[in-house]
């Protein structure tokens, strides 16, 4: 709804960029778009493809591995719902690509639902070397921060049984926001090409993404 003298237009656009198409239309438009139940159109999410040579995009553009500036993962575990149910916590840790334009690309994540912090950490240790990540960030609030001796024994384990030098820099991040809301600002850079997403990502991540609800 364009109101001037509340919103004027460069602010409107401004905020459908950076927030959600999501919420610009139902919210700022009052004309939802198609089933809003949901939050991500995933056909609406650019795709690339990784390779020896770089990430290739749909278009056929590659940005060339040189021109990565960054590559980090993060490690997030959520309880589940019944605390009863042990098999019901989810674990989830993607390594993310940024060149030096500032596009970035989900290229691998490891996600795994279970109680054993063991095993998630095996499976971040995994994933972290496989890409050889650098810099890994942690949640500052919850029990992930009490895991950050454990993950730094675990990385000096797998360099010393592979014979090369590891050791990346664990980086505490605090988010005090809502993590729906933080879910929510992901679909802006979805819509607009700004996070393009690896087209061999687990089949699981694509199906929690295409069922994720906006409410």
């Amino acid at each position: 709804v364009l109101w001037p003298e509340w919103r004027p237009y460069e602010q409107l656009m401004l905020s459908r960029l950076t927030e959600s198409e999501h919420a610009f239309w139902q919210e700022d438009q009052n004309e939802p778009q198609l089933d809003t139940s949901y939050l991500f159109d995933v056909e609406q999410i650019a795709r690339c493809t990784v390779t020896p040579e770089g990430l290739v995009r749909t278009d056929g553009r590659v940005t060339r591995w040189v021109d990565v500036t960054t590559l980090v993962a993060f490690y997030d575990s959520t309880p589940g719902d019944n605390p009863q149910d042990a098999t019901r916590d989810w674990c989830a840790c993607p390594v993310v690509a940024q060149d030096r334009h500032g596009y970035q690309y989900l290229v691998d994540l490891y996600t795994e639902r279970t109680h054993s912090s063991q095993q998630q950490i095996e499976g971040v240790i995994d994933l972290c070397w496989t890409w050889q990540v650098q810099k890994l960030g942690i949640e500052a609030i919850g029990h992930q921060a009490t895991l950050v001796d454990t993950l730094q024994q675990g990385f000096a384990r797998r360099a010393q049984a592979e014979g090369h030098q590891w050791a990346p820099m664990l980086v505490p991040v605090k988010d005090v926001r809502n993590k729906v809301v933080r879910i929510r600002a992901l679909e802006s850079r979805f819509v607009n090409g700004w996070l393009l997403v690896n087209r061999a990502i687990a089949p699981r991540w694509w199906y929690e993404v295409a069922n994720f609800t906006a409410l």
